[in-house]
């Protein structure tokens, strides 16, 4: 663009340097900055708000589009992930009514929910449906370990009962007793079998009421070799640190039955207070005693002297025999 002295530079000079060209000179740089220079500057000023204007204008209708688009794409989002609902309501009933364990649902769910972690964390709709399952498995599951842990209880029940009521018969088996504590073995086969072993023992004793047997004698013979192969573990006590010999639970459990038979008193109702006077602690003294009665009923029965039978030994004995059938 070229610049004109006249009428670019000079004016500038009058409007700074007015009385350098004296009065009349100011009068016409007054005259041609209200005429020209402040007319430009206005129109200038009115360009300058119209371009803003516009670029206002533009700027608000980009942000328009802009949310225009978002909300499109968030519309498109949301029935992508409403056609994939029902595909994950489908899989989660398939978990939910398999055959699988509670852990093996568990592990297919969170398989489920690692493959659509992206729904999950895009859809709240989605992120609610996996919520609602996982406290609904976490119900079940705490619902299923209070239900296995009643019923491992009566199996260990049922354990308990097959345990004592074959090992004084001799009809005890390992393999059974840990059938039965597995669940391969029903209840109604333990009632089976001990039933069975009930009828056989039964049956036995008859025999040898019949054949004049004392069946006191063969109890006593029993208890003397089981006393022959228990062992004993050392304890201490909490406190005082003083050390005690115990014999093994299920020895313990063996003997006590044992005791109660030999003293002639029925096994209901006579556990707790025999233990009471025998405790665990005291099992050294449980074993003389067992020993002391066994010991006294084949010195008796081998002998027939009754010189050592005082009253109380006497009411002992007929307690043996009354439990075993017999009458004196």
């Amino acid at each position: 663009m070229d610049i004109d002295f006249n009428q670019d530079i000079a004016p500038l000079r009058q409007q700074y340097f007015p009385m350098l060209m004296g009065e009349r000179g100011f009068d016409q740089a007054m005259k041609y900055r209200q005429e020209v220079l402040m007319p430009m500057r206005e129109m200038t000023m009115k360009m300058e708000d119209r371009e803003r204007s516009v670029r206002r204008e533009e700027l608000a209708y980009k942000q328009q589009k802009l949310a225009f688009r978002q909300q499109r794409d968030a519309i498109r989002r949301e029935r992508e992930y409403s056609n994939s609902i029902p595909m994950i309501e489908d899989r989660l009933r398939e978990i939910r009514t398999s055959d699988g364990t509670p852990m093996e649902k568990r592990e297919a769910f969170t398989d489920l929910a690692m493959s659509n972690i992206a729904l999950i964390n895009a859809s709240p709709t989605i992120s609610s449906i996996f919520n609602f399952q996982d406290k609904l498995m976490q119900n079940r599951m705490a619902a299923d370990a209070k239900q296995q842990q009643k019923i491992q209880g009566m199996r260990n029940l049922s354990a308990n009962d097959y345990r004592q009521g074959t090992l004084r018969t001799g009809y005890f088996d390992e393999d059974v007793y840990k059938g039965i504590l597995s669940g391969e073995i029903s209840d109604q086969q333990v009632a089976d079998e001990l039933s069975r072993i009930a009828e056989d023992t039964k049956r036995q004793e008859e025999e040898s009421k019949n054949k004049g047997e004392d069946p006191s004698f063969k109890h006593a013979e029993n208890v003397l070799k089981k006393l022959e192969s228990v062992s004993f573990e050392t304890e201490n006590t909490e406190d005082t640190k003083e050390e005690y010999s115990v014999l093994k639970l299920a020895d313990y459990d063996e003997l006590i039955d044992d005791l109660i038979i030999s003293r002639g008193l029925p096994l209901r109702g006579n556990r707790a207070a025999t233990m009471s006077e025998f405790p665990i602690k005291n099992s050294r003294d449980l074993v003389k005693e067992l020993r002391a009665l066994s010991s006294g009923v084949l010195f008796k029965s081998k002998t027939g002297e009754t010189s050592l039978e005082t009253p109380k030994a006497k009411q002992e004995k007929d307690k043996i025999s009354s439990i075993f059938g017999q009458t004196t």
